[in-house]
């Protein structure tokens, strides 16, 4: 959940934004034309994506922990998961799709964070096609991150 300092923060955006058709007239559900299709577990872990899942061959998934039932999900169709997590020293599971980094996502690269634009050239450097990712994690990434090549690839968030 989130701390009181983090909720604050976000009450004094939302304010911030009264009036204001900007960010928040933004922020509305879109048809995507698609029936949805339900990845990994039925409870925490799976998650509801369109059934758009051909073409893509990789999926990037920060903050593993103890669950990586969307992922083995993905594994039998054939697509391959990146997955990072500082606090654990190896996924719950092995499976030949998964390729483990223990680190954690951020807007820095140093020992045990990378950004999400470092680790796709560490093992995409030049893959252009869509990708997958699947961030269900807390994060601070600053604007300086916001950098095309990993931004432009996912279709799928």
């Amino acid at each position: 959940g989130m701390r009181t300092s983090e909720t604050g923060v976000l009450w004094r955006f939302f304010q911030s934004q009264k009036g204001n058709s900007g960010l928040i007239a933004k922020l509305r559900p879109l048809d995507c034309e698609k029936s949805l299709v339900r990845i990994g577990a039925d409870n925490d872990g799976g998650y509801l994506l369109p059934d758009d899942l051909e073409d893509i061959e990789y999926c990037f998934s920060p903050g593993v922990s103890r669950m990586v039932d969307f992922e083995s999900h993905l594994a039998t169709k054939n697509i391959r998961s990146f997955l990072a997590d500082y606090s654990i020293d190896s996924p719950p599971i092995e499976k030949p799709e998964f390729t483990f980094d223990k680190t954690f996502l951020d807007a820095i690269d140093t020992h045990t964070f990378f950004t999400l634009g470092s680790w796709k050239d560490n093992y995409l450097k030049n893959y252009a096609d869509d990708v997958l990712l699947q961030m269900d994690i807390e994060v601070y990434l600053s604007t300086r991150e916001m950098r095309p090549p990993i931004y432009r690839c996912p279709r799928k968030i």
